[in-house]
């Protein structure tokens, strides 16, 4: 177990080299730490494990935990996973959950999307995300580098969009700021971390005033603790953007709480000072999303994205119109007069209505400003006092025609602002989805939505128009001048109802377009989770499968090795009852010899021979069945030497074959019981009982006896010989005695190691 910023997880004890795949051994190494394989000497990383998940490496971390890049087991895929600390109280963890399943709900391309989320058995709760491996914006800026415009400003629409999606769902991210701004493979820029702060300690208020956190992007009403929406996350946008483009943010300071003072005590500072080289609309654009008052910044994200857009195509082309400053002040009421020509013509950047736009706003700073009363003013006092009443009359008719413009106007500039936002939203959706169907209900929400921003353009060429009218007004001298202008006027307002009428009828198309496609997504969406989850049971259904497979293979291969080992045992039992046995029965044989052993004395070797093998029907065992033959054999071979001295005693005396004293005499015959020797006086001779002839009497006759036999013959009397020294344990004399048999017949080699074993070399 391992600690990391205040995160718990498991070690691991063996991984594979990612090089030579060897299995290693890093029970004692701690979690994430470097080492070289003891094989392959490839340097590699120690991974951790936290539930089903195999973490390979720290992404990030700080007061709200860890996060990893790992490896979902489960699903097999690679996932960020985020670890908190612990929330403290089960309502904490419950709160936690609604608000990240609300935002599990989000499936944009700009949204860092939530797979999971839960807590673990140490009740650490974790987020599991997609994976974002290209970086972060905070690391772009780092060190004070800035950003080009165009790039700054791309990916700051990517976060507006993302923005926009969250806020539709009713969710307030509340912690905009570069480090939670993550770019995909494709460079596009996602938003990470919605709506989390504020159950991880980091919201900006603690209960004793302390500011959490980095103040630098943090709105006005969400430092003073008041209630904050969507623009409080423009703010927090616009001072990335700052930041982004001056290399530095907005507002800087000793300490965090300096730093959110300069916000409370002033505007934000020109960017120009930081960066002269911007286009004056960017200028304009960071301006108002940092408006203090967060009743003068945009209205909607649909106006801040067209305003966006539009500065973006400026910015590209080098070029542009300016905006004119009133529309820096102007507040949202204003209405369209008051509107940048780019908010109005975001959706394909029609910028040949942008001096149109500039135009419009004279026509009401002028109606604002009483110039034109002035004017008429001037004029009456001029003309006759018949033309008087006629010019007068015919400028009050073009006074209520432009107040009618500029209304008809603002209302085809509301119906156009939500007819954009239909488009952006379609556009959005159409980006994000592969649904045929869907498709072609976007596509046809998109055309709806452009037939109503047609309208908006029919509106400023028609305001443009009536602007020009409305400034000769004042200057026309006489009725009939002033006339022609109200018919123009009249004229003019009679396409802005048009244009109403058109917008009036095209927008509530394009939304149903707009519903129909969310409802085709959503039963797509609804099928292909039920495709996954059907996909998934048959997953879990195999895997239950194989499982009870491998149990039962397992309990089958252990109750082999069990009976083998039975078996096993049951053989050493028999193995060592059947050793018992031999033991036992050789010990009879051996007694038997031993009780022979007078018998052999006496040279009485039939007799032996015959005791011997009355053992035989009493003996169960091969190798007591083989001592007792082999003793037998023994006894029998020794009886060759009594018979063939017998022989050889019954055809001539053997000359010398005794030594009486210090005289050898002649042996005269012999018979089982005694030796008769002769004492070299006619006809004298004595007999020995054999039990009293010694061996060295034996050997002497022997001797005397085989001089004139074959070295066959020779060699198997000393054969014989050598196995009564044996018999008797003279083991020199028998070693002695087997060599002489072995020289003259090798092939009794055999023979003698049967009968005496461990004898021959």
């Amino acid at each position: 177990m391992d600690a990391q910023g205040g995160v718990v997880v498991d070690r691991v004890d063996e991984v594979n080299c990612v090089s030579c795949h060897q299995k290693l051994d890093v029970s004692g190494l701690p979690s994430f730490s470097e080492f070289n394989c003891p094989h392959c000497n490839a340097n590699q990383r120690i991974p951790a494990q936290f539930g089903t998940f195999v973490l390979l490496e720290r992404l990030g971390s700080g007061g709200m935990g860890v996060v990893y890049r790992a490896y979902d087991q489960k699903l097999g895929r690679f996932v960020a996973l985020k670890v908190m600390k612990h929330l403290g109280h089960d309502e904490d963890f419950e709160q936690f959950c609604r608000e990240a399943q609300a935002t599990a709900q989000l499936n944009h391309p700009n949204v860092v999307q939530i797979y999971n989320f839960d807590q673990d058995h140490r009740l650490q709760p974790y987020i599991v995300m997609e994976l974002v491996s290209e970086g972060r914006l905070d690391d772009k800026i780092a060190g004070g580098r800035q950003l080009d415009e165009v790039s700054a400003l791309k990916t700051h629409i990517d976060v507006a969009k993302g923005l926009q999606a969250a806020s539709e769902f009713g969710l307030i991210h509340g912690d905009v700021k570069p480090e939670n701004i993550l770019f995909g493979a494709r460079g596009e820029a996602k938003v990470v971390d919605f709506g989390l702060a504020k159950f991880l300690g980091e919201s900006q208020h603690q209960a004793d005033g302390t500011i959490m956190g980095t103040p630098y992007y943090v709105a006005p009403e969400k430092a003073r603790g008041k209630k904050v929406d969507f623009r409080s996350d423009i703010y927090s946008l616009g001072a990335t953007l700052f930041h982004v483009l001056a290399g530095r943010p907005p507002f800087e300071g000793a300490t965090a709480v300096d730093v959110v003072l300069a916000r409370l005590h002033g505007p934000a500072p020109d960017i120009r000072q930081f960066r002269a080289d911007l286009h004056p609309a960017t200028v304009a654009l960071v301006a108002r999303m940092l408006e203090p008052d967060p009743a003068m910044r945009f209205p909607s994200y649909a106006a801040l994205l067209a305003d966006m857009n539009g500065v973006l195509e400026e910015v590209r082309l080098g070029g542009g119109v300016k905006r004119p400053a009133s529309v820096k002040m102007a507040r949202p009421a204003a209405g369209l007069i008051a509107r940048p020509a780019g908010v109005l013509f975001g959706l394909r950047g029609w910028k040949k209505w942008a001096a149109i736009g500039g135009a419009s706003a004279v026509l009401l700073g002028a109606l604002g400003a009483g110039a034109f009363f002035f004017a008429r003013h001037l004029a009456e006092k001029r003309a006759a006092e018949a033309e008087k009443l006629a010019l007068s009359d015919a400028k009050a008719a073009g006074d209520a025609l432009a107040q009618r413009i500029g209304s008809l106007a603002q209302l085809v500039a509301g119906i156009c602002t939500n007819a954009l936002d239909v488009a952006n939203k379609a556009e959005a959706m159409r980006q994000s989805m592969s649904n045929d169907e869907a498709q072609q209900a976007l596509i046809g929400a998109t055309e709806l939505s452009e037939d109503v921003l047609f309208g908006e353009a029919t509106a400023y060429a028609a305001v443009a128009a009536a602007n020009a009218a409305y400034q000769r007004l004042p200057d026309a001298k006489t009725a009939a001048a002033a006339a022609a202008l109200t018919n123009e006027l009249t004229a003019l307002a009679d396409r802005l109802v048009e244009a109403h009428i058109l917008a009036t009828e095209n927008l509530p198309l394009a939304r149903q377009k707009l519903q129909n496609a969310g409802k085709i997504v959503q039963d797509a969406v609804a099928a292909e989770r039920a495709i996954q989850k059907a996909a998934a049971e048959e997953k879990r259904r195999k895997a239950e499968e194989e499982k009870r497979r491998l149990k039962e293979e397992k309990d089958r291969q252990k109750a082999a090795e069990e009976a083998a080992k039975k078996a096993a045992l049951e053989e050493q039992a028999r193995a060592e009852a059947l050793k018992e046995s031999v033991q036992k029965e050789l010990a009879q044989v051996s007694a038997a010899r031993a009780k022979n052993a007078s018998l052999v004395e006496q040279y009485r070797f039939d007799q032996a021979a015959q005791s011997i093998a009355a053992l035989l029907p009493q003996l169960k065992t091969e190798e007591a069945r083989a001592a007792v033959s082999a003793a037998r054999d023994a006894y029998e071979q020794m009886g060759k030497l009594a018979s063939f001295l017998s022989a050889e005693a019954g055809r001539g005396p053997i000359r010398g074959g005794w030594l009486a004293g210090a005289t050898p005499r002649d042996v005269i015959a012999i018979n089982e019981k005694e030796i008769t020797v002769s004492l070299g006086v006619a006809g004298s001779s004595m007999t020995v009982e054999w039990k009293n002839v010694k061996i060295g009497d034996l050997g002497r006759m022997l001797e005397s006896a085989t001089r004139g036999v074959s070295a066959e013959t020779r060699a198997g009397l000393m054969l014989s010989f050598a196995l009564l020294q044996y018999e008797k344990k003279d083991v020199k004399s028998a070693e002695r005695l087997l060599g002489m048999a072995l020289k003259g017949d090798p092939s009794l080699r055999a023979l003698a190691e049967r009968l005496m074993p461990g004898l021959v070399q």
